[in-house]
């Protein structure tokens, strides 16, 4: 029987250091096979050299030549998926992805047919979750400390040994798996947001009737924001689009709190 097929795309602007981080933990810990769509838009950094060596013979590359925001380059790479790919993959290119993330994601989703996106559990040195040093650029002893971060963690949310997913009223789509119906049911992306169009596409599925879930036993590790860092410093044109996108997310999703494993506090009566 052939194994579900999966697509991944990633987006990129510039940050190669990041993307190479990514490439290595991406092909080093993915045991279920998957295609991989990437997306660029203008990088001058070396990116675009990068993604033309060898070791990216079987990558498809979309190399966009015009100035675009991430939903619309999300759309320009699911159009390049193989059709046949069940499931579509959004991954950042400032991530660390961890042993087996993939066929535990898939696993996941085949047992839960209602989930339409589908995130890990993610730590990031930028929020103060990493307690010590993480020595990114050791893959042997990044599995070791989200090993051992990951034991904290379910002692402090209290996960003890589960192994299946959360369901929450959305979640964060720049590490999540998709179920491709899905996002045809709501017309892909939106391309007029420069961000924040994960934060979009979970909360239109959730009004399609999907479920989002975090997957309990899936970790990653985010840097976070490194792109949109740069851009902020040094192209203020684009960073006039992103700013323009978060007020429209304000006026569309005012006040919605972030997906969290702790479970609610109970109102007093």
């Amino acid at each position: 029987m052939d194994r579900v097929k999966v697509s991944l795309i990633v987006t990129t602007h510039n940050q190669l250091q990041y993307s190479k981080i990514m490439f290595e933990s991406l092909t080093k810990y993915t045991c279920h096979p998957y295609e991989l769509v990437w997306v660029d838009t203008l990088s001058t950094d070396g990116t675009r050299e990068w993604l033309k060596s060898p070791i990216h013979k079987k990558t498809i590359k979309v190399l966009l030549n015009q100035r675009t925001g991430l939903g619309q380059a999300m759309n320009y790479g699911f159009r390049e998926c193989n059709p046949e790919s069940k499931y579509i993959g959004d991954l950042d290119n400032d991530l660390i992805l961890t042993e087996n993330w993939l066929t535990k994601m898939v696993n996941h989703m085949e047992a839960n047919p209602k989930v339409a996106a589908l995130t890990m559990v993610s730590t990031t040195r930028n929020k103060g979750v990493m307690p010590y040093a993480f020595n990114y650029r050791n893959l042997e002893l990044v599995k070791q400390q989200v090993r051992d971060f990951s034991r904290k963690l379910n002692k402090q949310y209290k996960l003890g040994k589960q192994t299946g997913i959360k369901i929450t009223r959305w979640c964060n789509g720049c590490h999540t798996l998709f179920r491709r119906e899905a996002l045809e049911q709501v017309n892909l992306w939106n391309p007029e947001l420069w961000i924040g169009e994960d934060k979009d596409i979970v909360r239109r599925l959730g009004c399609k009737g999907w479920n989002c879930a975090i997957a309990l036993n899936v970790w990653v590790y985010h840097f976070q924001g490194r792109t949109f860092k740069k851009i902020r410093r040094e192209d203020p044109e684009w960073y006039e689009h992103m700013l323009e996108s978060g007020r429209l997310l304000d006026k569309l999703y005012p006040k919605t709190p972030a997906p969290s494993l702790t479970k609610p506090k109970k109102k007093k009566h």
